[in-house]
Protein backbone atom coordinates (compact mmCIF):
# COMPACT_ATOMS: atom_id res chain seq x y z
CA UNK A 1 0.00 0.00 0.00
CA UNK A 2 1.26 3.38 -1.06
CA UNK A 3 0.99 6.37 1.39
CA UNK A 4 1.93 9.71 -0.18
CA UNK A 5 2.00 11.28 3.10
CA UNK A 6 4.90 9.47 4.10
CA UNK A 7 8.49 9.72 4.16
CA UNK A 8 10.96 7.44 5.22
CA UNK A 9 14.56 8.50 5.56
CA UNK A 10 17.93 5.94 6.25
CA UNK A 11 21.55 7.33 6.94
CA UNK A 12 23.84 4.77 7.09
CA UNK A 13 27.27 5.37 8.84
CA UNK A 14 30.49 3.68 8.63
CA UNK A 15 33.51 4.13 10.39
CA UNK A 16 37.20 1.97 9.18
CA UNK A 17 39.31 0.91 11.69
CA UNK A 18 42.41 -1.23 11.43
CA UNK A 19 40.22 -4.47 11.14
CA UNK A 20 36.54 -3.95 10.58
CA UNK A 21 34.13 -1.28 9.26
CA UNK A 22 31.44 -0.20 12.01
CA UNK A 23 27.84 0.36 10.62
CA UNK A 24 24.93 2.16 11.94
CA UNK A 25 21.83 2.61 10.17
CA UNK A 26 19.12 5.66 11.73
CA UNK A 27 15.74 5.46 10.32
CA UNK A 28 12.93 8.96 10.67
CA UNK A 29 9.56 8.46 9.34
CA UNK A 30 7.73 11.60 8.57
CA UNK A 31 4.35 12.23 8.48
CA UNK A 32 1.20 10.11 9.66
CA UNK A 33 2.91 7.77 12.18
CA UNK A 34 6.18 9.68 12.37
CA UNK A 35 8.72 8.60 14.55
CA UNK A 36 12.49 10.99 15.39
CA UNK A 37 15.19 9.59 14.08
CA UNK A 38 16.09 5.99 15.91
CA UNK A 39 19.08 3.17 15.21
CA UNK A 40 18.03 0.47 13.67
CA UNK A 41 20.83 -1.71 13.14
CA UNK A 42 24.47 -1.47 14.22
CA UNK A 43 27.22 -4.16 12.50
CA UNK A 44 30.44 -4.68 11.60
CA UNK A 45 32.21 -6.43 8.91
CA UNK A 46 35.37 -7.18 7.70
CA UNK A 47 36.99 -4.60 5.15
CA UNK A 48 37.47 -7.42 2.40
CA UNK A 49 33.87 -8.51 2.78
CA UNK A 50 34.25 -11.90 3.77
CA UNK A 51 32.29 -11.55 7.20
CA UNK A 52 30.28 -9.47 9.20
CA UNK A 53 27.50 -9.18 12.02
CA UNK A 54 23.99 -7.21 11.66
CA UNK A 55 21.93 -6.57 14.96
CA UNK A 56 18.37 -4.71 14.36
CA UNK A 57 16.38 -2.97 16.90
CA UNK A 58 12.80 -3.95 17.01
CA UNK A 59 11.30 -1.06 16.67
CA UNK A 60 11.43 2.90 17.41
CA UNK A 61 9.29 2.71 20.39
CA UNK A 62 11.24 -0.80 21.84
CA UNK A 63 14.66 0.37 20.66
CA UNK A 64 15.74 -3.28 21.98
CA UNK A 65 17.96 -6.04 20.32
CA UNK A 66 15.66 -8.41 18.47
CA UNK A 67 17.26 -10.06 15.38
CA UNK A 68 21.37 -10.91 14.91
CA UNK A 69 22.70 -11.34 11.46
CA UNK A 70 25.70 -13.66 11.33
CA UNK A 71 27.51 -14.32 7.87
CA UNK A 72 30.59 -15.13 5.96
CA UNK A 73 31.09 -15.15 2.33
CA UNK A 74 33.58 -16.48 -0.01
CA UNK A 75 34.14 -14.43 -3.43
CA UNK A 76 30.32 -13.80 -4.67
CA UNK A 77 29.14 -16.61 -2.79
CA UNK A 78 27.49 -16.75 1.00
CA UNK A 79 28.95 -19.60 2.63
CA UNK A 80 27.34 -18.98 6.02
CA UNK A 81 23.83 -17.02 7.12
CA UNK A 82 22.23 -16.98 10.45
CA UNK A 83 19.50 -15.49 11.80
CA UNK A 84 18.99 -15.40 15.79
CA UNK A 85 16.32 -14.45 17.59
CA UNK A 86 17.96 -12.46 20.66
CA UNK A 87 15.27 -10.18 22.19
CA UNK A 88 15.82 -10.28 25.75
CA UNK A 89 13.88 -11.67 28.39
CA UNK A 90 11.34 -13.80 25.49
CA UNK A 91 10.99 -16.99 26.07
CA UNK A 92 11.86 -17.15 22.30
CA UNK A 93 15.47 -15.66 22.56
CA UNK A 94 18.47 -17.71 20.96
CA UNK A 95 15.93 -19.45 18.42
CA UNK A 96 17.75 -19.10 14.77
CA UNK A 97 17.73 -20.39 11.26
CA UNK A 98 21.11 -21.06 9.82
CA UNK A 99 21.87 -21.81 6.07
CA UNK A 100 25.12 -22.53 4.56
CA UNK A 101 27.20 -24.37 1.85
CA UNK A 102 30.16 -26.88 2.31
CA UNK A 103 32.58 -29.03 0.65
CA UNK A 104 30.54 -32.00 1.74
CA UNK A 105 28.40 -34.27 -0.97
CA UNK A 106 25.46 -33.08 0.33
CA UNK A 107 26.74 -29.32 0.10
CA UNK A 108 24.19 -27.17 1.42
CA UNK A 109 21.81 -26.80 4.83
CA UNK A 110 19.60 -25.44 7.05
CA UNK A 111 20.03 -25.79 10.25
CA UNK A 112 16.91 -24.52 12.90
CA UNK A 113 16.47 -24.57 16.44
CA UNK A 114 13.05 -22.46 17.11
CA UNK A 115 10.99 -22.57 20.42
CA UNK A 116 6.80 -24.06 19.91
CA UNK A 117 5.55 -22.12 23.26
CA UNK A 118 7.09 -24.98 25.61
CA UNK A 119 10.19 -26.53 24.02
CA UNK A 120 13.13 -26.24 21.51
CA UNK A 121 13.32 -28.22 18.79
CA UNK A 122 15.58 -28.47 15.83
CA UNK A 123 15.50 -29.71 12.30
CA UNK A 124 18.19 -30.48 10.00
CA UNK A 125 17.91 -30.30 6.30
CA UNK A 126 20.91 -30.93 3.71
CA UNK A 127 21.00 -31.28 0.32
CA UNK A 128 23.16 -31.13 -2.71
CA UNK A 129 22.23 -28.27 -5.30
CA UNK A 130 23.38 -30.04 -8.29
CA UNK A 131 21.25 -33.43 -7.91
CA UNK A 132 18.91 -32.22 -5.40
CA UNK A 133 19.16 -35.51 -3.36
CA UNK A 134 19.37 -34.58 0.59
CA UNK A 135 17.70 -35.68 4.27
CA UNK A 136 15.62 -34.39 6.80
CA UNK A 137 16.20 -34.95 10.52
CA UNK A 138 13.94 -33.70 13.78
CA UNK A 139 13.86 -35.85 16.95
CA UNK A 140 10.70 -34.32 17.89
CA UNK A 141 8.91 -34.60 14.55
CA UNK A 142 10.60 -37.27 12.64
CA UNK A 143 10.80 -40.38 14.59
CA UNK A 144 14.59 -42.23 14.16
CA UNK A 145 17.51 -40.67 12.13
CA UNK A 146 17.30 -38.85 8.81
CA UNK A 147 14.80 -38.95 6.24
CA UNK A 148 16.34 -39.08 2.68
CA UNK A 149 15.10 -37.97 -1.02
CA UNK A 150 16.54 -38.58 -4.40
CA UNK A 151 17.12 -36.33 -7.23
CA UNK A 152 13.84 -37.04 -8.28
CA UNK A 153 12.11 -35.45 -4.66
CA UNK A 154 10.63 -39.04 -4.18
CA UNK A 155 11.33 -40.79 -0.75
CA UNK A 156 13.81 -43.21 0.28
CA UNK A 157 13.30 -46.30 2.47
CA UNK A 158 17.00 -46.20 3.47
CA UNK A 159 19.75 -43.21 3.48
CA UNK A 160 22.52 -43.37 1.69
CA UNK A 161 26.09 -42.57 3.78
Amino acid sequence: LFRSDVTYKARLTGQITSNQIIWTMYITREGTGGFPEFIWFTGTSKPDGTSGQWIFNQSSTVPEAILQIDWTKSGSSVNDVKYTYVKNNDSFKTSYIEYGLTSNVRNAFYNIHYYDGANFSDVNVEWNTTTLEGRVKSSDFLLGGWYCWDSNKINLDTCPS
